[in-house]
């Protein structure tokens, strides 16, 4: 039985399957039951955060910067700091958490301003924001870039090396092919006319890679013929346009290279609500967690 007791870390009730655990943190023990604990239990960090920048403002005699407050609640930048960003900073505590921050900075008619976000990482990517927060000071950026930099290109590259050698064999080839045009036709019948049409699609093909790299959501379903397939999804912001990106993808373990390799079948954008709860359906099997 001992193999089998799960806690969560904040609220301490039992968690029956391990799969419903949510872990916030690499190389960590520390697991949850919900999304409310996770905020309950990492509260008091955000908070220190918050405190720890008011502070260092007064010590600079710096003016707050409540203007930039559509910036630092923007989705739009919060998801390019998460999964695009131009600076990577690495902090780790005397106890081995480890705090990354993503720094991206941006032009306006009048300054440079930098989006700063804190947050933990699990299995290479992102997890849980902690803090986030603008600023045209380069005293203020310049505090956050502590500790060690973070070249996050280097590793995908050192990640993606195996995988741009790898050939997918002729029958997973087949079976992909066989697979979405199963999935392309039901696209086609659950597509109202209020949606993006199916001839512009080519015109998100960008956002397939950003969805794979850091999606919202993810799910798993057997399809027809029993195999899982996993369906990505991650929301967007364009001007004042949001919609959502949908990457139906073909898990696939890859014995001589002891991972798993997920292959894209097919991508599309969407703007119905209506597609969104058809797709988002199934075993969620992650979240992108942030405050």
């Amino acid at each position: 039985m001992i193999n089998k007791l799960f806690f969560c870390e904040c609220c301490r009730n039992q968690i029956e399957d391990v799969e419903e655990i949510h872990y916030t943190e690499e190389n960590s023990d520390r697991g949850f039951c919900s999304e409310k604990c996770i905020m309950d239990f990492y509260r008091p960090y955000m908070l220190s955060l918050e405190k720890e920048e008011l502070n260092l403002r007064n010590s600079l005699n710096l003016i707050s910067e409540e203007n930039y407050i559509e910036i630092t609640g923007n989705d739009h930048y919060l998801q390019l700091a998460l999964s695009n960003p131009h600076e990577v900073w690495v902090t780790t505590d005397d106890i081995g958490q480890t705090f990354y921050t993503h720094i991206i900075s941006t032009k306006t008619e009048e300054d440079d301003i930098h989006f700063i976000l804190i947050c933990s990482y699990v299995d290479g990517g992102p997890s849980f924001v902690y803090y986030r927060t603008a600023t045209k000071y380069n005293e203020v950026l310049d505090f956050y870039r502590r500790d060690a930099k973070f070249d996050a290109s280097m590793m995908e590259q050192e990640d993606k090396t195996d995988f741009q050698n790898y050939q997918i064999p002729p029958e997973v080839i087949e079976t992909m092919e066989r697979k979405k045009s199963h999935i392309l036709s039901e696209l086609m019948l659950n597509s109202s006319e209020h949606d993006i049409n199916i001839e512009d699609y080519t015109k998100y093909d960008k956002y397939l890679e950003l969805t794979l790299e850091g999606p919202d959501e993810i799910y798993a379903k057997d399809d027809e013929e029993g195999d899982e397939l996993h369906t990505f999804i991650k929301s967007f912001m364009v001007g004042e346009t949001s919609f959502f990106y949908v990457v139906i993808v073909y898990p696939l373990e890859v014995s001589e290279l002891e991972n798993m390799a997920y292959l894209p079948i097919l991508g599309f954008p969407s703007i119905d609500e209506a597609m969104y709860s058809i797709y988002a359906s199934g075993k969620r099997i992650n979240e992108s967690l942030k405050n």
